[in-house]
């Protein structure tokens, strides 16, 4: 049978050097949802900057002879890209593509 009561394999984490490591990795942790959450909020923002600039494009381009027709490709992309999505969009109803 084992004697578990003299095992000292595992450090001890319950004094300083526990609340020291605690401390740490609750600042990494929170340091890495800040980080994640920022990028995601600019994915979503220019998305929606996308999404509306395509709308607009669709209502407003044929008065001035620019049709951009709301595919699901043109969304996908508009979305996805953004602003400069919809640039290309834009240089690619110009050239006729």
């Amino acid at each position: 049978m084992v004697n578990f009561t003299n095992f000292t394999a595992l450090p001890d984490f319950t004094g300083t050097n526990g609340i020291l490591l605690t401390v740490i990795a609750a600042a990494v942790v929170v340091i890495g949802i800040y980080i994640v959450l920022k990028v995601v909020k600019s994915l979503i923002i220019n998305a929606i900057m996308g999404g509306i600039g395509l709308i607009l494009l669709n209502f407003f381009g044929p008065m001035v002879g620019l049709d951009v027709p709301l595919t699901l490709l043109n969304v996908v992309v508009a979305l996805v890209a953004g602003i400069p999505g919809l640039v290309i969009l834009v240089l690619l109803a110009l050239l006729g593509i």
